[in-house]
């Protein structure tokens, strides 16, 4: 049976659906509050500890990113409970951050189902032959 993702609770049905996200690119900087002057250690030990991407595997081009925004809630910045890896530059250069993170708009308020919408994905990229 061919599986479509759709199948692994994803929105779109197939894997051009996917890397098409990619071509978003964020068009401003969002400004908000300063950021700890510990994130910089925290996001170096995070990388550390989890470093490779949660949805594809990736382990370069990794961003640490918060489920919560750091916008919406500046005191989780440094909440382990709130960060999970992501990478910008997948398999066919699937921007799993933005697509996963960010729902393929860097202007949403972000996933808070990253965790398990990535996990789906990583189910599914094991059931797919890429030539």
């Amino acid at each position: 049976m061919n599986k479509t993702l759709r199948d692994f609770g994803l929105g779109v049905t197939t894997v051009a659906g996917l890397w098409g996200a990619s071509a978003f690119a964020p068009t401003e900087q969002i400004v908000g509050e300063a950021r700890s002057s510990q994130w910089p250690k925290v996001r170096a030990v995070w990388l550390e500890e989890h470093g490779e991407c949660v949805a594809c595997g990736q382990k370069d081009h990794l961003n640490v990113h918060h489920v919560i925004p750091f916008n919406d809630a500046p005191s989780r910045e440094l909440d382990p409970d709130n960060l999970v890896t992501l990478c910008t530059d997948g398999p066919g250069h699937c921007n799993c951050h933005l697509l996963f993170g960010h729902l393929g708009n860097y202007q949403s308020k972000g996933n808070p189902n990253v965790r398990r919408d990535a996990a789906r994905f990583r189910e599914m990229l094991k059931t797919v032959k890429f030539d």
